[in-house]
């Protein structure tokens, strides 16, 4: 789910049901599943909020705190139920948080994470087919340190197949390549740091 903007194929609605006690009611589309065909469902949810709330009853593996990145609004929730089928999830809320639809996006797979641990997992340099689960369109298929992320489509996907067979993101450490690359249409695209000669250059490559 990207921030704020509902994915339909991941979700059939997100409601806010309650605002004293805020209470928040997601219904999941019961043809989500990750790549391995494992179900996206309320598991997900507990996981992701356990290791983003901050909160001291939940830990990663070996027993270590989780280092999320920040707690806000996972913190914020008191509680998660969910339906006998795991599709409903019920998010409970100590205190309001206004920026509700920010959260749970992204979303990590619990069967994997729960398993290998979120920091071994997410945050550290561990990039390969068995930590990079998705659950879209696109899907892992190689990573070579300082060359090249290639996703590939993804079989198992239930929603609109992508138009391309696989995308491949280019590293460029030396901007003073990206240009070249662009005009030689070596690249598509380019997300360069912002740098007032790359900047200028390659406007002049667009036109």
């Amino acid at each position: 789910m990207p921030s704020r903007s509902l994915d339909t194929t991941l979700m059939d609605s997100v409601t806010l049901t309650s605002t004293s006690p805020q209470v928040v009611v997601y219904q999941i589309n019961h043809k989500a599943v990750w790549q391995d065909g494992v179900p996206f469902n309320a598991d997900d949810f507990v996981y992701n909020w356990q290791a983003q709330s901050g909160l001291p009853q939940y830990t990663d593996v070996g027993g270590v705190a989780f280092d999320a990145a920040s707690n806000a609004g996972y913190r914020q929730i008191k509680e998660i139920t969910y339906s006998p089928d795991k599709y409903t999830v019920t998010a409970t809320y100590s205190t309001p948080f206004a920026d509700w639809r920010s959260l749970f996006s992204p979303m990590v797979p619990a069967h994997i994470m729960s398993k290998i641990g979120w920091d071994k997992g997410l945050l550290a340099a561990n990039v390969n087919k068995d930590t990079m689960i998705s659950a879209g369109p696109l899907m892992f298929s190689s990573y070579t340190a300082g060359k090249d992320f290639i996703l590939k489509r993804n079989p198992t996907y239930w929603g609109t197949p992508s138009n391309l067979a696989t995308v491949d993101f280019r590293f460029i450490p030396d901007s003073s390549q990206v240009e070249p690359a662009l005009a030689n249409n070596e690249i598509n695209a380019s997300y360069p740091q912002p740098q007032l000669d790359l900047s200028t250059s390659s406007r002049r490559c667009r036109t």
